[in-house]
C-alpha cells in the first residue's frame, strides 16, 4: 500500500486529497532529461467524457510541472485519439466554468 496526497486544482497546492491505494508494481522510468527514477505503480480508474476505463499509473512528485498527471499511450490506447488542435472536446469542467463567469461578472477595482 501507499498513501500519498494529490493536489486537483492545476497550479496550485493550496487544496489536497489524501489518497491510499494498492501498490501492483515497481517500475524504472526515465525522464526526459534521461534520469532514472524506480516508481511504485498504482490502478486507478480514468473518465474522459462519459466513458471510464482502469488504467496504470506511475507515481512522483509533480508540483513543479506544468502537468501534474500525463496520460500515456496505453491508457488511450483502443478508446480514445488525441487532436492536438482542439481543446476540451468533452465541455468544459462546470467549476472552471462557474468561477471564470463570476470573476468576469464581478466589478474590477476600475470600476468601483
Amino acid at each position: 500500500m501507499v498513501r500519498f496526497q494529490i493536489h486537483p486544482v492545476q497550479r496550485s497546492t493550496s487544496a489536497s486529497v489524501d489518497v491510499e491505494a494498492e501498490v501492483i508494481d515497481e517500475r524504472t522510468v526515465r525522464s526526459s532529461g534521461g534520469q532514472e527514477q524506480l516508481r511504485p505503480v498504482i490502478e486507478t480508474a480514468i473518465t474522459v467524457g462519459e466513458e471510464s476505463w482502469p488504467i496504470e499509473l506511475t507515481l512522483t512528485c509533480r508540483d513543479q510541472m506544468g502537468f501534474r498527471l500525463l496520460l500515456g499511450r496505453q491508457a488511450l490506447r483502443g478508446r480514445a485519439l488525441v487532436d492536438s488542435a482542439t481543446s476540451f472536446q468533452t465541455g468544459r469542467n462546470p467549476r472552471h466554468t462557474q468561477a471564470r463567469h463570476r470573476a468576469s461578472s464581478e466589478p474590477s477595482s476600475e470600476e468601483e
